[in-house]
């Protein structure tokens, strides 16, 4: 059905930027867990088994008795508190969201280092301030680069024919979002997409295989195992593609410089991440990986599950469309656009309330 719309690459775009939209600002009345340490003994396997099992059952049983409780998860005693809290134990200093992801992903081991930048003010600068302030100037170009990658992902076969779904779509959101946090030298090169997808594929399996073992053989672990080994490549590989294009681009800038022209403009991440470094030493591939990270497999799940939603419902598929189109025609490509899809927003709330991204939200370590 989407294939015979020909503004599918307008809905894709105004989609994925939505999606992104409600990752970053967690609109869910998600649970606030807060992470103490605790070694797991074997007595506590069943408990442990059961939270695999079904965690937001245990979460939701669990606050139906009360507003705080503990359950034993995979890592270590959980303490899940009510969203009331949310405020208070936002202005605890001493609960530290950097020690969970130490604890949880690992980020002083080797091949982990994108994930020392969560809480660094160059990766909060960009997406919380520069990424928002251009949504405005992206849209356009993420629309082209969506023509491309559903041409590639989907074709333009107008016969029957089938593709898995959340492969393509994972590809899909990859493209689109680079062009977004790497320009579009870099977000149509087949390896930087590779990348950008097995990284963080390897870097949770990784996190799973870890608490296997004692935390004294770790540095040796990260050296043997599968994933480890992985994800050290990737590194270099995206190393490999991003500092020829920053190599470049601090070449112009000075070349316009001593010919007193005005430096070249850059509407990407990459660029956003420079300005606010401001001049402090940070490593641009690990923090561009952590961007990746954090986006293209949430947004892929998101959206994936929206996709499945509307099967079966032209109707709703047609009013979609018609929003879109409608507020395109009377908008532009602006970021007050967003806002005008109403139909929209409701719509991936409500897929995202059914089948939500997480149960949690706001892990610390005291």
């Amino acid at each position: 059905m989407l294939a015979n719309f020909d503004d599918a690459p307008w809905l894709c775009t105004l989609t994925l930027l939505k999606a992104l939209g409600f990752i970053s600002a967690s609109l869910l009345p998600l649970y606030f867990v807060i992470l103490w340490q605790q070694r797991i003994s074997a007595s506590k396997a069943e408990e442990i088994s059961k939270f695999v099992a079904d965690a937001p059952a245990l979460v939701k049983a669990g606050l139906a008795k009360a507003d705080s409780f503990r359950v034993m998860g995979d890592k270590g005693l959980l303490t899940i508190l009510s969203p009331k809290y949310a405020i208070e134990i936002g202005n605890i200093k001493a609960l530290s969201l950097d020690r969970v992801i130490e604890h949880e992903l690992y980020s002083h081991l080797k091949g982990f280092s994108p994930f020392i930048y969560a809480g660094a003010h160059v990766f909060q600068g960009t997406v919380r301030k520069k990424m928002t302030q251009a949504l405005g100037s992206v849209t356009k170009p993420v629309s082209e680069e969506a023509s491309l990658a559903l041409e590639r992902n989907w074709t333009n076969n107008p016969d029957w024919h089938s593709f898995p779904l959340a492969p393509t779509l994972l590809r899909q959101i990859a493209q689109q979002s680079s062009r977004v946090f790497l320009g579009q030298t870099i977000c149509q090169n087949p390896e930087w997409l590779r990348i950008a997808t097995d990284y963080t594929t390897n870097s949770f399996r990784a996190a799973e295989e870890l608490p296997d073992w004692p935390g004294i053989l770790h540095p040796i672990l990260v050296r043997v195992l599968d994933s480890t080994r992985k994800m050290q490549r990737d590194l270099q590989g995206a190393r490999d593609i991003i500092e020829p294009v920053l190599k470049e681009r601090r070449k112009s800038r000075e070349a316009a410089r001593l010919e007193g022209r005005p430096p070249p403009v850059y509407n990407d991440a990459l660029e956003w991440m420079e300005q606010s470094s401001k001049g402090e030493p940070y490593d641009p591939t690990a923090a561009q990986l952590l961007l990746s990270t954090f986006s293209l497999h949430t947004t892929a799940d998101m959206i994936t599950q929206a996709v499945f939603d509307l099967c079966g419902k032209e109707d709703l598929i047609y009013e979609l469309r018609k929003e879109v189109v409608t507020v395109l025609s009377q908008e532009g490509w602006k970021k007050t656009s967003l806002n005008k899809l109403h139909l929209m927003d409701s719509f991936l709330k409500e897929s995202q309330r059914l089948k939500p991204l997480n149960i949690g939200e706001n892990p610390s370590i005291a």
